[in-house]
């Protein structure tokens, strides 16, 4: 995914009722940006929150406390992954609950961070 294109959101309906109207708009903007393996990317590159703001144009303030409430919902979060050049060195990536966003091939690192959450049993 190049970014731009909205990333299918899975439990929509109880997205919409367990979150607050910002965190839910947040959390279905985040879909346009979900790369093919779950990290948060545009146009190839990855990006933060503060990216993402940026782009919407938003206040970065109130935006990172959407975005922390959802990190610690478990709709996002920061994970772990191996460098795949250096792999004794890890990286932290922005990535996205692959049990909520249609991610065609989540890195396993992303899908074990998110296994503790409620999302996914649903």
């Amino acid at each position: 995914m190049k970014g731009g294109e909205i990333t299918m959101v899975k439990h929509l309906t109880t997205l919409f009722q367990e979150l607050t109207t910002k965190e839910f708009a947040v959390a279905v903007v985040i879909s346009s940006f979900v790369s093919d393996n779950g990290i948060i990317k545009h146009n190839g590159k990855e990006v933060t929150g503060k990216d993402i703001c940026n782009m919407l144009g938003d206040n970065y303030e109130t935006f990172n406390r959407v975005i922390t409430k959802l990190t610690r919902k478990g709709i996002l979060g920061r994970v772990r992954i191996p460098d795949e050049i250096f792999k004794f060195h890890e990286l932290k990536h922005f990535c996205v609950n692959p049990f909520i966003y249609e991610v065609k091939n989540p890195k396993k690192e992303i899908v074990e961070h998110f296994k503790k959450y409620k999302w996914d049993d649903m």
